[in-house]
């Protein structure tokens, strides 16, 4: 999320200098994580799995998700939507210091990018998106990063109300505190960090989205 970070303080600062500076960090950012986190070549991204029973993957900043439970490596739908968005902001970085051809660039891969994730992420049966493993097949582990698709300019918009349905579904997101890191229905869940307890960043995220 560092891009859309710089492109919103700039709107505020006006300051291009700022731009200039942190677009070339952010561009081998976004570079790094495509050449060494996509284990599959799909152009989906996947979050490092520990050996750490209790932490499978801190990279994500979702320590301890159901998610990660099975400790493999997983297409994820946070990682590619935060990737995807973070070239959009990048385009627009490039676009604002006048260097079009960057702005093309880092545009289209945005956009491929972002296609990957409709189609190969939702599960047209359940309405919702899913992290895959690298032989493709779905998880069934229904998480609250499966609505931060809501965050990309492309998004299917009869996709939207299916989303909202679950969001608002009292045995899976429709909690009494919104929004559970997992769907209220699933087997293990509970308050313990990222295994069903409500998490304000989310929150914040669904709620741009």
């Amino acid at each position: 999320m560092l891009a859309w970070g710089v492109w919103e303080n700039f709107r505020v600062t006006g300051n291009k200098e700022r731009l200039a500076y942190a677009l070339p960090h952010m561009e081998r950012y976004l570079d790094w994580n495509a050449r060494h986190r996509d284990q599959n070549g799909n152009g989906l991204l996947e979050w490092f799995i520990e050996e750490n029973e209790t932490c499978r993957s801190g990279e994500s900043g979702l320590d301890n998700s159901q998610r990660f439970d099975a400790a493999i490596l997983l297409d994820a739908v946070d990682f590619s939507v935060f990737q995807a968005r973070d070239m959009a902001y990048v385009a627009r970085i490039a676009e604002a210091l006048g260097e079009a051809d960057k702005a093309a660039h880092w545009r289209g891969r945005a956009a491929a990018l972002s296609r990957a994730i409709h189609a190969t992420l939702w599960d047209e049966a359940d309405g919702f998106y899913y992290d895959r493993d690298m032989q493709g097949v779905a998880s069934s582990i229904k998480a609250v990063t499966g609505f931060l698709p809501l965050l990309l300019d492309d998004l299917p918009p009869e996709r939207v109300p299916r989303l909202v349905a679950h969001l608002q579904a009292p045995r899976e997101f429709g909690a009494a505190f919104p929004i559970p890191s997992m769907a209220l229905d699933t087997p293990d869940w509970s308050t313990d960090m990222w295994r069903g307890a409500t998490w304000i960043n989310m929150n914040y995220l669904v709620v741009e989205g």
